[in-house]
């Protein structure tokens, strides 16, 4: 499976859960974040497979996206907040 399989459909989360009026910030900070993610993975990973190997490096990695995940189930989902009058 290749990353387009992942990212293809996840810049619509942005859209579905953001109101209109700020709709083009969501998705301007979530491609920013997915994008500067990439990259900073990449090279932050390829020092720790160099240095420490290959295993302590999908370690890590596992570890890094389990602490995501447990994370976002700390979100909550509901109505957007409105300003007080």
């Amino acid at each position: 499976m290749n990353d387009s399989a992942g990212h293809a459909p996840a810049p619509a989360t942005p859209v579905d859960v953001t109101p209109e009026s700020r709709r083009g910030s969501a998705v301007g900070t979530f491609s920013s974040v997915y994008l500067i993610g990439n990259a900073v993975g990449s090279m932050a990973f390829g020092y720790v497979a160099h240095g420490l190997g290959y295993r302590a490096m999908w370690v890590t990695l596992t570890l890094v996206l389990t602490l995501g995940f447990l994370s976002s189930l700390r979100l909550r989902v509901g109505a957007p907040r409105t300003a007080p009058a």
